[in-house]
Formats: structure tokens, C-alpha cells, sequence
């Protein structure tokens, strides 16, 4: 057996979740941050499974900094209102539990006002999702400065 801090991050982070999704009597979910140390497939995967968790009736509640974590439940939330979602599921290769309805997801930003107060906001859910712009507004200033390199 491996010492556990021999063993890598994903290993580590991910042992716990599963001994606790083991047990039988889970009421509610509460994680911090399930993206950490996984690989952007692994954090589809996780979101993959909170969604799983959702629609079996067990309340999940998750703080996050994974654009790609939820841009999966936009993707899924968009799945679930398509009139062609069940051939796209299967083209995609995703079962019925993956899809989620939009009414099951709630996401809440939390900015820093001018006065250094947390500013908690629900996000509206549109056509695409859920818009969380301090996610985007990071990836589009990095695309920038792509540009700005491979211009010079």
C-alpha cells in the first residue's frame, strides 16, 4: 500500500469524495473546489458526477473556479431543453442522468465592491446557461494577449 502523501494530487483529492459517495445514507453534498488537482477531462467527469448526484434527488452545493466544470452544466442544461436530445445524448455518448434541467441549478458569483464587501449575485440562467463574465473576462483578456504575442 501507498503512503498517501506519495500518491498524486488526483489521488488525493479524489479518495475522499469517493469514500464518501460510498456511503448510503448521503442527505446532502457540500464540496469546495472539485477541480483541484484534475486534469480539464477528470473536471467533466466531477461535473458529470455532481449532475448524477442533482438527479437522484440529493442536494448539492459547490463552490468552484472551473469555467470548464460550468460550462459542462451549460452544456447539459442546453442538452436537456433541446427537442434533439436524444440523439445528441447518444451521439455524445451521455445517458439520461447527465442531462440537467435548468430549475435543478442555481449559480450565485461572488464579487468584491469598492469597499472591499462581498457582493453575492444569482446569475440569471439564458439560452446558453449560466454567464459567469469573471470567468470569460479572463480567458478573452488571455486570448488578447495571444493576439498581442503572435502579432509582434
Amino acid at each position: 500500500m501507498l503512503p498517501m502523501f506519495i500518491a498524486s494530487g488526483v489521488v488525493t483529492e479524489l479518495t475522499p469524495i469517493l469514500l464518501f459517495l460510498k456511503n448510503e445514507k448521503i442527505e446532502t453534498v457540500l464540496i469546495e473546489e472539485p477541480e483541484i488537482s484534475l486534469h480539464p477531462q477528470l473536471q467533466v467527469e466531477m461535473a458529470r458526477v455532481l449532475i448524477r448526484l442533482v438527479n437522484s434527488k440529493i442536494p448539492v452545493f459547490v463552490t468552484t473556479h472551473s469555467d470548464i466544470i460550468l460550462q459542462h452544466i451549460n452544456n447539459m442544461i442546453k442538452l436537456a431543453s433541446s427537442k434533439n436530445r436524444e440523439v445528441i445524448r447518444k451521439k455524445l455518448g451521455y445517458e439520461k442522468c447527465d442531462w440537467i434541467n435548468q430549475e435543478k441549478v442555481n449559480v450565485y458569483q461572488f464579487n468584491v465592491d469598492d469597499n472591499q464587501k462581498t457582493i453575492v449575485t444569482k446569475l440569471p440562467c439564458g439560452e446558453f446557461g449560466f454567464e459567469a463574465m469573471t470567468f470569460y473576462n479572463t480567458l478573452e483578456n488571455l486570448n488578447e494577449q495571444i493576439k498581442i504575442i503572435e502579432e509582434d
